[in-house]
């Protein structure tokens, strides 16, 4: 592909650039969201439908990144939502029914296991602690890559 766009259009307010095969299908989509700091893009989608709460690097910018990948590879139009689950007005009344089993096939219950001594349970390991590892691993690559400082 040449380096300079073949096209650059005005999507949502924000330019975006294009480049096609030989056939002249889109190969490649660049949108450049101008004056945003680093993180996802949130606005409404073509059908006026939200997707995402802005927060933490996820940024209100009046364009959805999300819809617009999404719809590159073609995938907006094939997206349904689930059905509702069925109240519970419609659902069948299905009640279990006991069988009878036959003395011969009557599995004997396993006996309960000892009691252990009296011991004071190992403490669980803090959630707390846990997301602190997490957070830790998220800044390091991000400081890895440039991203953070």
């Amino acid at each position: 592909l040449p380096e300079t766009p073949m096209a650059t259009t005005m999507v949502d307010g924000y330019p975006c650039d294009v480049w096609w095969d030989s056939n002249g299908e889109t190969v490649v989509e660049s949108y450049t969201i101008t004056g945003m700091a680093h993180g996802t893009p949130l606005g409404p989608a073509a059908n006026d439908e939200r997707y995402g709460e802005a927060g933490a690097f996820l940024i209100e910018a009046g364009i959805s990144s999300s819809y617009h990948i999404a719809n590159f590879f073609g995938l907006t139009e094939q997206a349904r939502r689930p059905a509702p689950a069925p109240k519970e007005a419609d659902k069948p009344a299905v009640k279990p029914v006991a069988q009878p089993v036959a003395k011969e096939t009557a599995k004997q219950p396993m006996p309960l296991p000892r009691a252990a001594p009296s011991r004071q349970a190992a403490p669980s390991r803090n959630l707390r602690g846990r997301a602190r590892e997490i957070s830790d691993v998220i800044t390091r690559a991000l400081t890895a890559a440039g991203l953070m400082k």
